[in-house]
């Protein structure tokens, strides 16, 4: 992390005249400070945990770019602890050997991301009456989205793109993008089949239960309405936090 941040001037210099911005004033130390705060208010003010309870978990199955972060982060908001996309070496065994009871989740409330995505019929199974949200976006933007995602996401490398790799983390990709994807490198035609394949065996496998599943489109503008609703929560006054949408220099980071 301290090579990654010493090096952020470097990859600035580098990606932000790609953006083809603006010029604009040097930001202030205030202005930074105002901006974080308004943007991260939701991580100060958490409501009082009312949704995981006797064994319940919450599961957020949408695939990459769905809004998976987002979903995330309202979860925290809302009190329960879920984890995005875990990469610890206790979680990459559980997946090679099958096993979805993840560890993680006696201490979580729930996982997000591809994770879990293709695994929530097991997860149904081994937590009961738990909750599941598929986040979705329009495809021709998640397709464009994802190519450009993977594009600066080699699963073969000795390095990631911010100069550095964990071994763990790779494997991990490796094993979820064959698992849920079917491939390695991004492919227009097979990403189209499983975003429409997921969908349909989601809402197929959940179809006579629609206190289980919450089909929610964060990028198309849905949020504390739907999702609290869905999870019986009191509605938040606070911005939902799409954290995709902070900025474009966000997105080369995030």
């Amino acid at each position: 992390m301290a090579a990654y941040i010493a090096r952020l001037p470097e990859v600035a210099a580098i990606e932000v005249p790609k953006l083809n911005l603006p010029a604009q004033a040097p930001l202030t130390v205030e202005e930074v400070d105002r901006k974080a705060e308004k943007q991260w208010n939701w991580q100060l003010h958490r409501t009082a945990p009312a949704v995981v309870q006797n064994g319940r978990k919450v599961f957020g199955i949408g695939l990459s770019r769905t809004g998976t972060k987002s979903l995330t982060s309202a979860l925290y908001a809302l009190g329960v602890n879920a984890v995005h996309y875990p990469d610890d070496e206790t979680t990459l065994r559980e997946l090679a050997a099958g096993n979805h009871n993840f560890a993680l989740l006696q201490k979580y409330d729930g996982i997000t991301d591809i994770t879990v995505s293709a695994f929530y019929p097991q997860l149904d199974k081994l937590f009961p009456d738990s909750k599941f949200i598929l986040t979705v976006r329009d495809k021709e933007a998640w397709l464009k989205s994802m190519e450009q995602h993977w594009n600066g996401r080699p699963a073969f490398t000795d390095a990631d793109e911010n100069g550095f790799a964990k071994e763990t983390h790779m494997q991990i990709r490796r094993l979820l993008r064959a698992a849920v994807y079917g491939c390695y490198e991004f492919n227009r035609d097979r990403m189209s089949y499983v975003f429409d394949q997921h969908i349909k065996n989601v809402t197929e496998y959940f179809k006579d239960r629609p206190d289980s599943l919450l089909v929610l489109d964060i990028c198309g503008g849905e949020g504390w309405e739907e999702l609290c609703a869905f999870l019986g929560t009191p509605s938040i006054d606070q911005p939902f936090p799409y954290t995709k949408k902070q900025s474009a220099l966000a997105a080369l980071v995030g």
